[in-house]
């Protein structure tokens, strides 16, 4: 044992050998691609978090004004089948906007496959708002497919 101390105290008054500096050099690469990755990892996720509660607080304003649409005008806006909210061409769209009762729509923050806002009211009694959310974070809320009703 004294010979192998002895031999590291004598390496080390000589410096790191070639082989031992690329060690070195290894390990802290590794180490901090590691850290990257985490960090990169965590920011999308929070990313994806943010975006869920965006989408909860827009489905609620749509719940919320299809409630007052109902309330002044007597039913629901009833497409003749579902249809994606888009902000402008679409029937609840449209009715909300023509009402004032909402002068901007609000879209899913992504906008894009199944992270769009489809509306359903089969004869303008009810209706059926449905999302998906890219996370759990939300309380009370699952990753995938929500529906939001009146």
């Amino acid at each position: 044992m004294a010979h192998f101390l002895n031999a590291i105290h004598k390496k080390n008054n000589q410096g790191l050998t070639v082989a031992e500096f690329l060690v070195v050099a290894g390990v802290i690469i590794f180490l901090a691609t590691l850290f990257i990755v985490f960090v990169v990892l965590r920011v999308q996720s929070y990313q994806a978090a943010n975006r869920d509660t965006e989408r909860e607080i827009h489905v609620k304003q749509l719940v919320q004004a299809l409630t007052f649409y109902q309330s002044n005008v007597g039913n629901y806006p009833y497409p003749a089948d579902g249809e994606v909210i888009d902000g402008s061409d679409d029937l609840l769209s449209r009715s909300l906007k023509d009402t004032k009762i909402l002068s901007q729509i609000p879209l899913d923050p992504l906008n894009k496959g199944n992270y769009r806002y489809k509306y359903t009211s089969g004869n303008g009694s009810s209706f059926v708002i449905e999302y998906y959310m890219e996370t759990d974070a939300v309380s009370g809320k699952k990753q995938g497919l929500n529906r939001a009703y009146p």
